[in-house]
């Protein structure tokens, strides 16, 4: 949605002016025209509020919610429009998401193409809501898109959880760096000017420290456009594609990777097929689920493949996608006609295997960081002790 300023009179030639979010400039003339007002002007707004500051795409936890909430409301009877009202009142994180979707509620839109116009809700959601209005069962499909993020929403945490350990020790290394800079070496640096033959590590130490003291504007431009440079990389289709296959082979972080790819896989097909979604459909919009260029180009050659009438089993196969235990699985779940238990099945097992290899990774994680952080720490003491015991033996 997009908010204009208009400037209007009324039918007593009253200056009207205000706000009007739409769509388009000629929806929000034809929105005006509709109340009887006489346009003087309308223009975009260039508030804040269009700028889009900040997060304007829901955590996954608030779309569970959103889903759940909805879903309990259609289930109990009460209309959509009614619902999200009472939503927007009691639940303040969905107050703008419940405010969007109303607005193209209460102009005759589905409730799809009002999540769509919104511009919050990923697109899995939203065609998932269009199949379910379709097919009627729009209450069932919520709550399975419910249950969906709340356990895409535990993985990514524990995947984050796993993450602030490094980072807090990297920020923690970089404060020390800082520390010893401008508060120990600077006025060891006087000290040393009058030894001679310093030790190559207490000349290597205060050389980097001088030429990043030296150099800091230079180093920081340079820091700079090396990110610019590299986000632009990545921005490029096949440049995505090829980190995002050898991410895969990354020991310890790459079997993360794939079991996190096949645990999200099993349990979409699963509510894909619970919710009667065509596998080709399912399939489609796997591929932006995965969040993995590589995988989600050969779940595109695999859909093809069973547009071709290969079955889904074969066709992940010969891509080469998944371990001989997913394969098997899906075949066996294909030949008996219990696909969809299959599916969850393994989305059991990989939830098992997800939490096993976070766990083995922060295991290594920790003595890591804490072994570069000990061997900066060596390196300084060494630096500054080496020297003073050179004194020392000089004075005796």
């Amino acid at each position: 949605m997009n908010r204009f300023v208009y400037k209007a009179s009324d039918e007593n030639l009253n200056i009207i002016k205000g706000y009007i979010e739409e769509q388009s400039l000629e929806s929000a003339m034809e929105q005006l025209r509709s109340r009887g007002l006489k346009i003087i002007y309308v223009k975009k707004s260039v508030s804040i509020y269009n700028l889009k500051i900040g997060r304007q795409t829901l955590k996954y936890e608030e779309i569970a919610g959103f889903c759940g909430q909805v879903a309990v409301i259609i289930n109990t009877g009460v209309s959509i429009i009614k619902g999200l009202e009472i939503i927007a009142n009691q639940d303040k994180k969905l107050k703008k998401p419940c405010e969007e979707v109303l607005i193209g509620l209460r102009k005759g839109e589905t409730f799809a193409n009002s999540m769509k116009a919104s511009g919050i809700f990923p697109q899995l959601l939203i065609d998932m809501v269009y199949s379910g209005e379709i097919s009627g069962n729009l209450d069932e499909v919520l709550f399975n898109m419910e249950g969906f993020y709340r356990r895409e929403g535990e993985v990514k945490s524990k995947i984050k959880g796993a993450a602030i350990y490094p980072a807090v020790l990297f920020v923690l290394t970089i404060s020390m760096m800082f520390f010893f800079n401008f508060f120990i070496l600077s006025k060891l640096k006087q000290i040393f000017e009058d030894v001679d033959n310093l030790p190559f590590i207490t000349r290597f130490v205060l050389g980097a420290m001088n030429f990043i003291n030296n150099n800091s504007l230079f180093l920081a431009v340079t820091l700079l456009l090396f990110i610019i440079i590299i986000k632009y990389i990545l921005d490029i289709p096949k440049v995505t594609m090829y980190i995002d296959r050898i991410s895969l082979s990354i020991p310890i972080l790459g079997e993360l990777k794939r079991n996190v790819v096949i645990n999200r896989f099993s349990r979409s097909m699963g509510i894909f097929i619970k919710s009667a979604v065509p596998i080709i459909n399912a399939l489609e919009n796997i591929e932006d689920v995965i969040e993995n260029k590589y995988i989600g180009f050969k779940i595109g050659n695999a859909k093809r493949e069973i547009i071709n009438g290969i079955s889904i089993g074969e066709a992940l196969e010969e891509q080469g996608l998944f371990d001989t235990l997913t394969i098997q699985m899906i075949k066996i779940g294909e030949e008996t006609g219990k696909l969809e238990e299959m599916f969850f099945k393994l989305t059991d097992i990989y939830d098992k295997k997800v939490e096993t290899n976070i766990n083995r990774m922060m295991t290594l994680v920790e003595p890591v960081f804490t072994l570069i952080i000990g061997l900066f720490v060596g390196i300084i003491i060494i630096a500054i002790a080496m020297p003073i015991l050179q004194m020392s033996n000089g004075i005796n």
